[in-house]
């Protein structure tokens, strides 16, 4: 191979690889804010250099798991039972109530005349 296409062709796996990366670590970051773990934008940026050097953001969100884990244990020792069910109850509502914001929104563009989501 030429040296100009194996640059090019490096170049070319480089960028993937930092893309693949770039959407990895903001993917995470998001989820970190969701749950609102602490330092989520250092997380992220760990979550990134991690992606770019081909380790993968897993070996940030195990540990990061395991503190939501251990936080909603806390939960369960703070509030007792009800927290513990109460947590959970809202969060199945929620979605609930998401996929029928969804089906209805679906709904409502089909009846319009204008092509549904189904």
């Amino acid at each position: 191979m030429s040296s100009r296409a194996l640059q090019s062709e490096r170049c070319v796996v480089w960028r993937a690889a930092f893309g693949v990366a770039l959407i990895q670590a903001l993917l995470a970051g998001l989820g970190f804010l969701v749950a609102g773990v602490p330092a989520a934008g250092l997380l992220t940026l760990v979550c990134l250099v991690f992606g770019v050097i081909q380790l993968g953001v897993v070996i940030v969100l195990i540990p990061v798991v395991i503190y939501i884990f251990v936080g909603a244990i806390g939960g369960f020792l703070n509030a007792g039972i009800i927290g513990l069910f109460t947590g959970a109850v809202v969060l199945a509502l929620g979605y609930k109530l998401f996929l029928a914001w969804l089906a209805q929104d679906s709904t409502h563009l089909s009846e319009a005349g204008e092509p549904g989501f189904r």
